[in-house]
């Protein structure tokens, strides 16, 4: 398998699995003793502490399931690999238009939530994603035939 060739085909794939995996590790890495010092710092307690943080590590785990699906739409070509961009096309969507529509709320575009400016690229590339389709077993056996 020529690697350059197979991956120049998924570009938009690739690049969007890269950014994604930036913003995971951006939001575990560096985001979460921020926020976690915030929580405590405001001395959130109790059921609504609880949230804020449960809330938290449930976005992190998305982030990471975000990659790994990407991933696995790679390694599963056109026909399994479909289904697992739409997925994530659609969750990408979701982080955009909830943390835009908080950022607008507040009467401004890229503050506070500017997080939703990583989304964008994964959103704009993935549709442009293409994989070479194997022929199916059918037009296999018409080829023979003729």
């Amino acid at each position: 398998m020529n690697f350059l060739a197979e991956s120049s085909r998924r570009w938009p794939l690739w690049t969007s699995l890269g950014v994604l995996a930036l913003t995971a590790l951006i939001h575990i890495f560096a985001g979460t003793p921020m926020y976690l010092d915030g929580i405590a710092q405001a001395g959130l307690t109790g059921e609504v502490g609880g949230l804020a943080v449960a809330l938290w590590h449930l976005t992190s785990t998305i982030l990471v399931l975000l990659v790994v699906g990407l991933g696995w739409a790679i390694r599963a070509g056109h026909q399994a690999g479909v289904p697992i961009l739409v997925a994530v096309w659609t969750i990408c969507l979701a982080f955009f238009v909830i943390m835009l529509g908080v950022d607008v709320s507040t009467g401004s575009v890229i503050s506070p939530l500017v997080q939703w400016t990583l989304f964008v690229p994964p959103l704009i590339l993935l549709p442009f994603t293409r994989w070479n389709r194997s022929p199916s077993t059918v037009e296999l056996a018409e080829l023979h035939q003729q």
